[in-house]
C-alpha cells in the first residue's frame, strides 16, 4: 500500500510497499481515505473481485497490472531494469529486505512466500 500521496512519513521520500494479501478487501479496509492499494503478483491464486463501492466511500485507488502486456521483449526488461535500479543506487527508491535464505533453503523460502506474512523481499543468496 502507498498513501495517497506516495511518500514516506518517516523519510520523506517516495516510497512503494507491497501489500501481499491474497484478499484485497483486507487490503483496501488498511488504507487510509484517499490512499491507493497497488495490487501486483498472485502467489495465492486468484483474488475475490471487488465491490467498487468499497473504493467510491473511501476515495481510494486500487490499481495494477501484468508487466508482461508492457514489458514485452528483453530490450524493453533491460531498460527498466537500468532505470529501476539506477533509482535504487540513487537512494531514490528504497526496496526492504525482509530475510536472506541461504540457496539450499530455497524450500523455506518458498514457504515464507506462499505464508503471505511477509512485507520485503525475500532474498535467495547464492
Amino acid at each position: 500500500m502507498i498513501d495517497a500521496y506516495g511518500f514516506s512519513a518517516a523519510t520523506g521520500r517516495p516510497t512503494v510497499a507491497a501489500e501481499a494479501d491474497h484478499d484485497a478487501r483486507s487490503a483496501l479496509s488498511r488504507a487510509r481515505t484517499g490512499g491507493t492499494v497497488v495490487f501486483y503478483g498472485m502467489v495465492g491464486g486468484t483474488p475475490a473481485a471487488v465491490d467498487p463501492r468499497l473504493l467510491m466511500d473511501r476515495s481510494l485507488r486500487l490499481i495494477g497490472g501484468d508487466l508482461w502486456n508492457v514489458l514485452r521483449t528483453a530490450d524493453d526488461r533491460r531498460a527498466r531494469a537500468t532505470r529501476l535500479f539506477d533509482e535504487v543506487r540513487a537512494g531514490r527508491l528504497v526496496v526492504t529486505i525482509d530475510e536472506r535464505f541461504p540457496l539450499d533453503r530455497g524450500a523455506d523460502a518458498h514457504r515464507a512466500t506462499e505464508g503471505r506474512d511477509r512485507i520485503g523481499k525475500l532474498l535467495l543468496i547464492p
